[in-house]
């Protein structure tokens, strides 16, 4: 994208429409999943998640469904192209907070969910993610991560990215919550960071069960992933 500022002040003013779009296209900038009771932020499954690792992301939820169609893959590959090309300047990582502060605000939402597909993929994008968090101070963001973790063991004395995640995890109105990476694993605890969240755990009594499952696949008025910071989550296998 050879003009990062161009495209970011399309993407402001695409705000006053109905939605926003991703700079340059037609296709929306965030999504709305039929589950959550706010919009969200979804970028490609593996793609845009380095740190991905064990049986949870082999068999990842946003690999199937809906997330298959050919649509979602295309809209998912031009939100990707268009923050990793804004990742690479300060000027264009301005422009990319400046168009998602935009596109949030726009909604009216309480609660977003950064990546219901997708992950923290570098240092710069979790920063912008952090400026983004520190300007909507009355939105309540929720970040699962598997970033928390390498996949080839375990991390560096320090680790930036990790660095990050526990300054957003300081902000008030944002949950970090570290995934687990197999399926009935215990949901991880990472200090910096609060309680995690895991699958098909068979120990129900050392994790808060997810309604969703038997509400038809809805939150309902449940925001437990995004208030209840010291609770661990678990979800059912799908």
């Amino acid at each position: 994208m050879s003009d990062l500022r161009t495209s970011s002040q399309k993407c402001v003013r695409s705000a006053t429409k109905r939605f926003a779009t991703v700079p340059g296209t037609t296709i929306r900038l965030l999504t709305k999943t039929s589950k959550m009771p706010g919009p969200s932020w979804s970028l490609p499954a593996h793609k845009a998640c380095p740190r991905s690792n064990e049986t949870i992301c082999v068999a990842c939820y946003a690999s199937k469904g809906c997330y298959r169609y050919s649509t979602t893959r295309n809209a998912q590959q031009a939100r990707f192209r268009w923050t990793v090309e804004s990742m690479r300047t300060p000027a264009g990582r301005s422009d990319w907070v400046e168009c998602m502060v935009g596109a949030i605000t726009k909604t009216g939402c309480e609660y977003f969910r950064v990546h219901d597909s997708g992950d923290m993929f570098n240092v710069a994008y979790a920063q912008t993610w952090l400026e983004v968090c520190q300007a909507l101070p009355a939105v309540k963001f929720w970040f699962p991560t598997r970033a928390w973790q390498q996949p080839t063991g375990a991390l560096p004395v320090f680790d930036p990215l990790l660095s990050t995640l526990h300054k957003l995890a300081q902000l008030p109105n944002v949950t970090v919550r570290p995934s687990a990476l197999n399926f009935g694993d215990y949901a991880p605890v990472v200090a910096g960071l609060h309680a995690g969240s895991t699958a098909a755990l068979a120990d129900i009594s050392s994790a808060r069960q997810c309604p969703a499952y038997a509400q038809g696949g809805q939150c309902g008025d449940c925001r437990a992933c995004w208030d209840e910071k010291d609770t661990p989550i678990s979800y059912c296998k799908h």
